[in-house]
């Protein structure tokens, strides 16, 4: 059975402070005599710096995204019939990994009929004002696989699971997966002002490769979606690492050694968000959204210290590569 996701989009301002008392983030790399700031922005509200997440959380952005059309969809009828609608998550990981080789080349039509069951829920919650965000997650074809093993990635055993080494491993092909990519942005091309891609979720536990083999994956997905017809119109971002500062990677060099497969964590020298935003400078690739697990060093969506050291840390590598923070989001998505 697929996971159920909670997608909480949240727009942060841009804020910078010193370590408070409350504080959990074990390096706060703050300026000597800097001042705490007394209001924390979020989107168009200000609220005081001592305000607790559950008075900035916004109950009217949220809604089920993961699952078949029959799990999510009676949640999405009532959000839209309670208007409340901001932005639908959903995981297509297990729509394009289902995908046949075309000897044409071309996926158009399979594509078609693959998302063919979610667009009634796509359509009618950009018919009322919200926005729709693909995940692409552990989405290679078992064909198309670095590492064409079906074992969970999770736990290395050949055991059923949503998430498939051979799913989760870069494409062998890097060429043909950005054509498939750019063929999903061709659908969904007339709403492409409404619809935006994340790429990757929590490749520090899931994604079965190295570091390379993540920012190639990611700038052949990216490419993708650029090179269908309205793809300037699409907003793209990522990484979706759980914590902005994490640097490793657990499942590197998949092994399959007897009927197990067995993998390498690696620490690498910095962060895996920063690399990436430094990869995607270097690419040239649009960074509109930076997409998050959880916040600093905090297991939930927390206000205050740890929140503005996120944001801080995120807008300076953003603006160290050519990048304007104030026109990237920041976002949850858990």
């Amino acid at each position: 059975m697929f996971r159920r996701l909670l997608t909480l989009t949240m727009a942060l301002g841009i804020c910078a402070g010193c370590k408070d008392s409350q504080s959990t983030d074990p390096e706060p790399s703050c300026e000597p005599g800097s001042v705490e700031p007394a209001e924390l922005v979020v989107g168009a509200t200000t609220y005081p710096t001592t305000a607790l997440a559950s008075d900035v959380l916004r109950s009217d952005i949220s809604t089920q995204g993961l699952g078949y059309p029959d799990d999510y969809g009676p949640r999405l009828d009532a959000t839209l019939q309670r208007h409340r609608v901001g932005e639908m998550l959903i995981q297509v990981g297990f729509v394009l990994r289902d995908l046949v080789r075309e000897p044409s080349g071309s996926y158009q039509t399979q594509i078609a009929n693959r998302f063919n069951p979610y667009m009634t829920y796509i359509d009618a919650t950009i018919a009322a004002g919200g926005r729709v965000r693909l995940q692409l997650h552990c989405s290679t074809p078992p064909w198309l696989a670095s590492y064409p093993y079906p074992h969970s990635v999770l736990s290395g055993l050949d055991e059923p699971s949503d998430e498939p080494v051979s799913a989760c491993s870069a494409p062998v092909n890097l060429v043909e997966w950005r054509a498939i990519i750019r063929d999903v942005g061709e659908h969904f091309g007339s709403q492409a002002g409404q619809i935006s891609f994340s790429i990757g979720s929590e490749p520090e536990n899931y994604f079965a490769g190295g570091l390379d083999e993540l920012l190639d994956w990611y700038t052949a997905t990216a490419q993708g979606i650029l090179d269908s017809t309205q793809g300037s119109a699409y907003r793209l971002g990522g990484l979706t690492m759980g914590r902005h500062k994490h640097a490793s990677l657990s499942k590197t060099a998949p092994t399959l050694q007897q009927d197990t497969v067995t993998f390498t964590s690696v620490e690498y020298d910095e962060s895996i968000t920063k690399t990436w935003i430094e990869h995607s400078a270097v690419m040239g690739l649009p960074l509109d959204m930076v997409t998050l697990h959880h916040f600093g060093g905090s297991p939930v969506p927390a206000v205050g210290t740890n929140w503005r050291h996120t944001r801080r840390d995120i807008s300076t590598w953003l603006e160290a590569n050519g990048y304007q923070p104030e026109q990237v989001e920041v976002l949850i998505e858990d």
